[in-house]
């Protein structure tokens, strides 16, 4: 079985409290920010590079270490009106599968979500097709 690696990351937005966001950050496991021009972009450096789904926490019993991850709910809370952060993540597993997906949250909390995988999908729509997919 191979491991699945990938890369993750996101464009430039603006927070309401940056001091906030930071501490925010820095509650993520694998997770680092870099700044420019007072806007803040979010970088992986989770072992594998993908975003991480959970997050230590110790107020949690000894059989529960971890507590799953909103970044939706977590991170609309903290982007400054009328900004947009999309997290972007694209991997593979060897060359079995390719994966990739964006997620934009705006500072209302919605969200739009799109998958390499959803060309299936438009192909039967548009042409009718069942292609076979990428993988093998």
């Amino acid at each position: 079985m191979a491991n699945w690696y990938g890369s993750a990351r996101s464009n430039y937005f603006r927070v309401k409290d940056r001091d906030a966001f930071i501490k925010w950050v820095q509650t993520l496991p694998e997770v680092k920010f870099v700044e420019k021009d007072r806007a803040f972009a979010l970088l992986s450096r989770e072992e594998y590079r993908g975003w991480p789904l959970f997050r230590p926490c110790e107020e949690l019993d000894h059989d529960e270490q971890f507590k799953e991850l909103d970044w939706v709910a977590e991170l609309a809370k903290h982007l400054a009106e009328g900004e947009v952060c999309v997290l972007q993540e694209i991997g593979a597993e060897k060359l079995r599968y390719l994966t990739g997906e964006a997620v934009a949250i705006n500072s209302a909390g919605a969200t739009l979500r799109v998958s390499i995988d959803d060309i299936y999908e438009l192909v039967h729509e548009r042409w009718n097709i069942e292609p076979s997919p990428a993988e093998y």
